[in-house]
């Protein structure tokens, strides 16, 4: 099934992410709220989870990760609904926030243990800059 969406509720979908706040729940469509609701939650208990072990640090960086997704999502939309079409270091650039490769490691990270510091994350940030990708 597939699901066909407005370019505008997009863009509010892509602000509330932005934002991370259960009060953004009010501007949403209808159909994206369970999604939205679902997604702040999970974040949440992950935040539950971390507390206890003193590494919220952790899912502070996922989150981030994952409003980059969402955002790397909007652009291209806007390039489809723009009739745009980017250039290769364009659609490079965003391509590989948009495959998801980046939040899924950041989300990994979150409850992998003792063996994941700040560096870790932060060596995730560097896999979307520019020297990264060249080797790809």
């Amino acid at each position: 099934m597939m699901l066909m969406v407005l370019f505008e509720e997009l863009e509010i979908f892509t602000e509330a992410v932005q934002r991370w706040s259960t009060r953004c729940l009010d501007v949403l469509p209808n159909y994206m709220k369970p999604i939205y609701q679902g997604l702040i939650d999970v974040y949440k208990e992950m935040e539950e989870i971390m507390a206890n072990e003193g590494n919220v640090y952790r899912v502070n960086y996922a989150k981030e990760f994952m409003k980059e997704f969402i955002k790397s999502y909007m652009t291209e939309a806007k390039w489809v609904n723009e009739g745009y079409i980017p250039t290769m270091e364009e659609n490079m650039s965003y391509r590989f926030t948009s495959c998801g490769y980046s939040m899924l490691t950041a989300a990994s990270f979150v409850g992998i243990g003792d063996i994941v510091s700040n560096e870790s994350f932060k060596w995730v940030l560097t896999c979307n800059s520019p020297e990264f990708q060249v080797l790809f």
